[in-house]
């Protein structure tokens, strides 16, 4: 994306997450379920304001929908990896529930999957290529995902189980791999998530299957799609890495 492309609301994205990072690196020596709030807070109460007010492309609203969306209904698959202690929440005491997800990581996802769509969509707007941005979104959801999850590590807001010190599940560090690999194919498939108003008029080298076959733009419905790859992703690696560290 060449500098002049850049928008205020680019500008303004970036900054949050810059800003989000760096209280999470505050929260290690603090270790606060409250700075976690305070990180959520800041950064959807920006969000959802230069959405409604500033952003006239409405790419940051409809990120916005399918990030709440998508946020809500991971809980019910949260809920299962809390019971089977895939995940682990060191902080429940001292926040509200949605399930076994504690509010402030409900929170947490909306940023991060909110964040992640607007990345897509404004990568797409500038390529004509379609599995270019897929990949750049899928690349970013990956890192960005790691130091995320790494740093909620570090100030003990979560523990995923990487395996006994026998057979350990690989990693990088406290987080296992199958995580953020998890994230990179399901905003891969960005294109699926977003879905096209009108396939018509696409060119024919894009995805034949956008192309040819109508893929709602409704961001609610694109919410949804985004839970169902996002969990049948994470669930899949899951016994793929189980397996794998079994039969090691």
């Amino acid at each position: 994306m060449e500098l002049r492309y850049i928008n205020r609301t680019d500008l303004i994205i970036a900054g949050i997450c810059i800003l989000f990072l760096l209280i999470f690196l505050v929260n290690i020596a603090l270790g606060s379920a409250i700075l976690l709030y305070l990180a959520d807070i800041i950064a959807l109460g920006t969000f959802i304001y230069w959405g409604i007010r500033k952003d006239s492309t409405r790419m940051l609203i409809r990120s916005l929908i399918i990030g709440g969306i998508v946020a809500f209904l991971y809980t019910f698959l949260d809920t299962l990896l809390v019971e089977v202690s895939i995940t682990t929440y060191l902080r429940k005491n001292e926040d509200f529930c949605i399930l076994s997800t504690p509010l402030s990581v409900v929170l947490y996802w909306a940023f991060f999957v909110t964040t992640i769509m607007y990345l897509y969509q404004r990568l797409r707007s500038s390529f004509s290529k379609f599995y270019i941005p897929s990949l750049l979104t899928g690349l970013v959801s990956f890192i960005f995902g790691v130091a995320l999850l790494y740093l909620g590590d570090l100030s003990r807001q979560w523990v995923w189980s990487v395996g006994d010190q026998l057979k350990p599940m690989q990693s990088i560090g406290p987080v296992p791999l199958y995580v953020p690999i998890a994230f990179f194919v399901t905003f891969f498939l960005s294109p699926y998530i977003i879905g096209v108003k009108n396939p018509s008029i696409l060119k024919d080298d894009e995805n034949a299957a956008i192309r040819y076959f109508k893929i709602s733009d409704n961001p609610l419905v694109g919410g949804i799609r985004c839970t169902i790859i996002l969990s049948a992703s994470l669930y899949g690696l899951l016994q793929l890495f189980m397996r794998i560290q079994l039969y090691r």
